[in-house]
This record gives structure tokens, sequence and C-alpha cells, in this order.
């Protein structure tokens, strides 16, 4: 009898093991309509392809990627309804065993929902008012500084410039795996939180936000630790993100020499006698239909950060399930492969015709709900006038082949791998318009050195001996 007590015992295990197997990838019959799945993997063959096909889906449909239950809201109405109204359900992210190791669960845009992360988004919040124009205005003028100068290195003069404008208005000074990154992380972080501490006991405040948090800390709810990580994000999600979509927004130029000549006609507004400052924006419609028709075109995240549901909800008499990943594909738009900024100056929101917009909003790049990306005003400034200032200063043109000389075609759909989205390196052509504005850049950069002085004290001796030799042939 205990002789085959155990071979049935091995032969039920293995049937309960084989039942649960085909129920992996297989949908449930009360969730949004979705492709059809395979046994185990699910929809995980179709995973990128089908966002292509969302419009016969309707507004809401799912996915299913092994056992997991993915979700994709196509349309306004469900974001507003699911994302934003019930935004206490759905404002989780998905645990990330690497990141979550690497910044002890504390960055703000991926951190797991909790008492940590709303003190965070508190004092994130609280601090990020849209301000710092004048630093932003000295930044970009460097920037063209820089573009003039070397045209041929202007992969690293958008990352200097997004990575300066973010860690100059909120820090002000800037100079394996799991546990080496995270204490580079962590002596970074603190390492910044330590000169701006510093600064301010020797009464050398220059007015950054980061000397607001360490003001306010216990008013904001924030420890020494929450304090160092709060502007550690703010530095990962204003810099790179700015550089991806301005080195998107230069192809995009190359590519379309109409766009650029539309957007030219901002020198009706601004002239060759000054630089555009962002006072300017409001009279420059194009140049900010540009910004938004770059966002839609080539977003920085594609897809978004998913959301995370911490409970079960009905939506369109559907069910979703408690733990479901949720992304946003609208599908509003227009022949959506085509680059037309003139889609936003027709309609705010750059919908085609027949779209109710009763339930829109702009920023939706930035997040939904209670995830909205807190510097929203900050980046949108630092984006709008790196725009102005390189569509106002250069001409982006396609280089030309040496041998032929014709021009050499760029492509708009070449990208590399990786979280962010950002172009692969391009052949181009950037000149200056005239040698008025060149004059004119070479004098504002001068004039704005007392912007950047106010940030490097913390420099070291051999940077201090490098800048004064670039500032003395000025």
């Amino acid at each position: 009898m205990a002789a085959m007590i155990i071979p049935a015992f091995m032969m039920l295990t293995l049937l309960w093991l084989i039942l649960k197997l085909r129920n992996i990838g297989k949908r449930h019959p009360s969730l949004p309509p979705d492709p059809p799945t395979v046994p185990l993997l699910g929809n995980l063959n179709k995973f990128p392809t089908e966002f292509a096909h969302v419009k016969q889906y309707g507004n809401i449909y799912s996915l299913k990627i092994g056992p997991r239950t993915v979700i994709v809201l196509t349309s306004m109405q469900a974001v507003k309804e699911l994302l934003e109204k019930r935004s206490a359900s759905t404002v989780d992210r998905l645990s990330n065993f690497m990141a979550d190791n690497i910044t002890g669960g504390l960055n703000v845009a991926f951190a797991k929902y909790g008492e940590e992360w709303r003190v965070l988004r508190k004092a994130t919040h609280a601090i990020l008012t849209p301000k710092a124009a004048a630093t932003h205005r000295a930044e970009s003028i460097q920037m063209m500084y820089d573009f003039r100068k070397t045209p041929d290195h202007f992969y690293a003069h958008l990352r200097r410039y997004s990575n300066s404008a973010i860690m100059s208005v909120l820090w002000a000074p800037w100079k394996d795996m799991c546990e080496k990154t995270r204490n580079l992380q962590r002596d970074l972080y603190f390492g910044l939180l330590d000169e701006c501490e510093g600064r301010m006991k020797e009464g050398e405040e220059n007015g950054c936000y980061m000397e607001e948090i360490i003001k306010h800390r216990e008013e904001l709810g924030l420890d020494r630790e929450l304090a160092a990580y709060l502007g550690g994000a703010m530095i990962e999600g204003g810099s790179d993100s700015t550089s991806s979509l301005l080195q998107s927004l230069c192809l995009l130029l190359v590519a379309f020499p109409g766009v650029q000549c539309k957007a030219q006609e901002m020198d009706r507004v601004v002239g060759d006698q000054r630089i555009p400052t962002i006072d300017d924006a409001a009279r420059l419609p194009y140049i900010q239909a540009l910004v938004k028709e770059t966002h839609r075109m080539r977003p920085v995240v594609p897809l978004g950060v998913p959301h995370l549901n911490r409970e079960a909800e009905q939506y369109g008499g559907f069910l979703i399930p408690k733990g479901s990943t949720i992304f946003v594909n609208l599908y509003i738009f227009e022949n959506p492969e085509v680059f037309n900024p003139d889609r936003y100056i027709n309609n705010e929101f750059g919908t085609k015709a027949g779209v109710d917009t009763s339930n829109f909003r702009t920023g939706i790049p930035f997040g939904c709900g209670r995830r909205i990306c807190p510097g929203i005003h900050l980046t949108t400034n630092s984006l709008i006038i790196a725009a102005m200032n390189l569509v106002w200063a250069f001409k982006f043109e396609r280089a030309v082949d040496s041998r032929s000389g014709q021009a050499i075609l760029v492509s708009i759909s070449e990208y590399q791998k990786g979280m962010l989205n950002s172009p692969k390196p391009f052949k181009y052509k950037i000149t200056c318009r005239s040698s008025k504005r060149e004059e004119l850049i070479e004098r504002e950069f001068h004039n704005a050195i007392h912007v950047f002085e106010k940030f490097e004290g913390n420099l070291s001796d051999d940077d201090k001996a490098w800048l004064k030799v670039i500032r003395s042939s000025l």
C-alpha cells in the first residue's frame, strides 16, 4: 500500500503542474478583448507589433504576458477614468529588483506606493515651481555658443545643456551592478547634498531648489536620506529625457526642412537683434507645436512608465484584475507617422477630426494621475527655450557626401536600444544663420558668465584654470 502512495502522489503533483502550466497565458473571459493567446506565452510573441493595430480593439484591450495581465488604454476617456479619477487604485508601480536594490526603492518616479513615496511626491510638488528662467536662459546661451564653436559635437552639447540646466536649478554645482552602482549613486547624491549644505552654512546661497528642500525638510516630512534621493531622482528625470527629446528634434529638423523653414518664421517676432527668451513663447505657437509634435512623434518613453493597480477595477463591463500592468497608447492622431506640427495649430491637442476632446488635458507625455511628473513646468520651459534658440540661431541640414556631392539621407526610425528613446548618431550639417547672430551669441555668452560663476565654487583647481583659459579668449 505504501509503495503505491508515492507514485500516486507524484502523478497527482504532475497533473496539478500540467493544469497550472496550461492556465499560464490563458485569458479570463471577463478581461477586455485581446489578440488570441498561446499556452504559456500568452501574447508575448505579439507584444511588440500589436500596438500598431490598436484601433481594432477599442478604447481598452488586454494582453497576457505569461501569467501577467497587461491592460492597454487607447482613449483619453479611459485614461481619465482609470488613471486620474481612480488614481488611488492605479497609482502603484511594478516591482523592479535591480532598480529597488540600487535606489533602496526611493526613486520618486519608480517607487512603490507607500508612505515614503507620498512624502517624496508632496515635497517635489511643493518645491518644483516654474522658476529659474534666468538660469535656463544662461544655459541655453552656452548651448548655442557650444554649437557654434564645435557643431560636430552636438550630441554632447545637448547632454551638457539638459544635465546642467536641471543641476544648476536643483543643486547649483555640477561636476558591478547593484552594489557598485548604489554606492556610486549614494556618493553622488549625498556629495551634492553635503556641498549644498556647506554653501548654506557659509552664507553662499544661490536660490536653487535644493536649498528650499533643506530649509523646509522637516515640514515636508523628509529625513536626510529621502532629501538626497529626491534630488537624485529629479536629476535623472530632468537630464537624459530632455537631452533625448532635443536629439530627436534636431534629427527631425534635418529630415523635414519645410518644418524648419516654417519654424523660422519666429524671426518676425524676435528678429536678429536679441536672443529669444521664455517670454516670447506665448507669441510663438508654431515653436510650441514643434515641441509637442516631437513629443508625439518620438516620445522619450514610448509607452510611458506603466501603472499597477492595487485593487481590482471594473471599466466598460470588463474586469481589470488587481496587480495588472496598465499602459497608455492613445490612437487619436491623423496620419500618426507624419511629422506635422500644424496638427497642434489646428487643434490644441493635435487630434484627428471627430475625436471627443472633452476629457483631454495637455501634458500627457509627462504621465497621468498621481504619477504625473512633478517637474513638468521646469522641463517644458527648458525644452521651449532650447527649441526657440536652436531654430533662431542655426540651420540644420543634411550632410553632403564628399565623394558624390549628394546630400546624405537620414533615417527617422533608427533609434538606440534602451529605456529612453534617442536616435542613433546621424550625419548632419549645422551652420549659424547669420554673422549678426554669431556675434550676438558670443556677446550674450560673455554677459552670462556671472550666472555660471555662482555655481562654480566647488570646482577643482584644474577645472577653474580651464575655465579661465576659455573665458580669457572671449
